[in-house]
């Protein structure tokens, strides 16, 4: 009896088990097709590097190299005691020499406005020095190397080109040159030097690229003229940094 009670639970166990399966084969395909009737999320983009932000401050220094160009009127420096044979000449530069320097700025981008200020230095070879009138009694004067110094500020807007951000800006400040006039006399030699300096306001517009490098750090590269100024034109490279807000 007992027997025949297993057999018959076995084959109802046996019968039931395709059913089953098959209902769990059909739920599963139920889950399935709500699972594809609604949208897949895109995934995440990847991080983007703190110096590829629009908004927010940074720093950069570049190196430059470039031309010069001087016509100017030299004027003897601030506390400075002129020699005797300078005291009634008039003193001026001019010609073009190839400079090169440093350059450090600190700016703010908001949206695609760029605001900031800055400070360069340029050092070069010595430009042509003339005395007016002639210096009497076989005097003469040569120019020492110069060292040119300007500020500015600038306003400029940015644009975003691929994973790089290009920029133009607008430059304005002052400018100093710096120059030694070496005297010189025949029988005596070399005399001693005076520093001159000449002034000029700064017009400049630049174009350049930034180029995120990841993290907070990207390279920085242009093209800088002076419409006012002693610096013709220049091309720089450097590094920079960059906090996004």
């Amino acid at each position: 009896m007992r027997t025949k009670i297993g057999l018959a639970i076995g084959a109802l166990a046996i019968s039931i088990a395709p059913a089953a399966s098959a209902k769990n084969d059909d739920l599963y395909d139920r889950k399935i097709d709500v699972f594809r009737a609604y949208p897949q999320r895109p995934p995440p983009p990847p991080p983007q590097p703190e110096s590829a932000r629009t908004d927010g401050f940074g720093a950069t220094v570049t190196g430059f190299g470039g031309l010069a160009t001087a016509d100017s009127r030299l004027h003897t420096g601030e506390g400075l005691d002129t020699p005797d044979p300078l005291r009634d000449a008039r003193l001026g530069v001019e010609g073009e020499r190839a400079v090169g320097g440093f350059t450090v700025d600190i700016f703010t981008r908001l949206s695609d406005v760029r605001v900031g200020f800055g400070s360069l230095i340029a050092f070069g070879d010595a430009f042509r020095l003339d005395a007016f009138p002639p210096l009497a009694n076989g005097f003469t004067v040569q120019p020492g190397s110069t060292i040119i110094a300007s500020v500015h500020a600038f306003l400029g807007r940015q644009f975003r080109l691929g994973p790089v951000l290009p920029y133009v800006d607008l430059c304005v400040g002052g400018s100093i040159l710096t120059t030694a006039a070496r005297l010189y006399h025949p029988n005596f030699g070399f005399l001693g030097a005076t520093q001159h300096s000449a002034y000029r306001f700064v017009l400049a517009p630049r174009g350049g690229v930034a180029i995120p490098l990841g993290s907070i750090f990207f390279i920085d590269a242009g093209v800088r003229g002076e419409l006012l100024g002693f610096l013709r034109v220049t091309g720089y490279a450097g590094l920079g940094t960059f906090f996004g807000f």
